[in-house]
């Protein structure tokens, strides 16, 4: 019944923005009621016609962007990005309307919102492409001024949306490069959590992989900082040694292109890095 999933979707928005119950321990099996509607939304996108969810999101989205609650705001963000993959297409034919409220609330005063935008904005970018990617000029400026965010969870997901973007972006992340590498420098040798750090790497590589030749004058800052990385004996490194490999790999592989086009310091550079 139409009717009647129209008045689910809208009942799970309004459900997004609950807090957690006074006595909610965050190792609970049971997660709260924001988490289980984000769920309820993800599976209704994904099994119900765009049409009838859509819609009613992007409204939601709307009128909760411009709420004086933080709680609202950050609700509507998670319920924009829950809907990404199962309504793809029809937000990439509205990506206009909602991708300017989404790079305004990463700059939201409030961290939790922040976060939220951080990931909605990952999660158009997985599921939006290749359209998304023509906005570069927008989004790669915004995510800067969240990518050393004082909150470490806006962080992460800031890395995670920069991951999911790069990942499509070819000679247009150039005149970003420069930026991009010292913002993701300094996340990787400030940021205390380990989950921060991973997200980090990943973009990264997306960068250095996008960069191509480009990456060869960032060598000698970036192979050291990964070799610290992928030399890490911490229980809890596994990935981020495997994602600094990576990561190294893409460098060594923009020197060698560099050499290969004759810039003989970019040869001294790998034939040191390469005995």
């Amino acid at each position: 019944d139409k009717a009647l999933i129209k008045e689910v979707v809208a009942a799970l928005c309004n459900m997004c923005c609950e807090p957690p119950p006074d006595d909610f321990e965050a190792d609970s099996s049971t997660p709260p009621p924001g988490s289980m509607a984000t769920q309820a939304l993800d599976t209704l996108a994904c099994h119900c016609a765009a049409q009838h969810v859509y819609p009613q999101v992007l409204v939601f989205v709307k009128q909760g962007s411009g709420s004086g609650d933080a709680l609202v705001r950050k609700g509507a963000f998670n319920a924009l990005a829950v809907v990404c993959e199962g309504n793809a297409e029809s937000m990439r034919r509205r990506l206009k309307d909602v991708l300017p409220l989404v790079l305004a609330a990463l700059a939201d005063a409030s961290g939790e919102v922040r976060g939220a935008a951080a990931f909605a904005l990952g999660q158009m970018s997985e599921h939006l492409q290749p359209d998304i990617v023509d906005h570069y000029a927008r989004v790669l400026p915004a995510l800067f001024g969240v990518m050393l965010d004082s909150d470490g969870s806006v962080q992460e997901r800031a890395c995670y949306a920069l991951d999911a973007f790069c990942e499509s972006l070819d000679e247009e992340i150039l005149p970003y490069l420069p930026v991009l590498v010292e913002k993701l420098v300094g996340v990787l040798q400030n940021a205390r959590k380990r989950e921060v750090q991973d997200m980090a790497l990943g973009a990264l590589s997306s960068t250095v992989a996008a960069a191509g030749a480009a990456v060869a004058v960032y060598s000698s800052t970036l192979l050291p900082l990964l070799s610290h990385f992928a030399s890490s004996g911490a229980a809890d490194a596994l990935q981020a040694r495997c994602k600094a490999i990576e990561c190294a790999g893409l460098v060594l592989q923009g020197l060698a292109r560099r050499a290969q086009q004759g810039d003989a310091e970019a040869t001294g550079q790998l034939q040191a890095a390469v005995p």
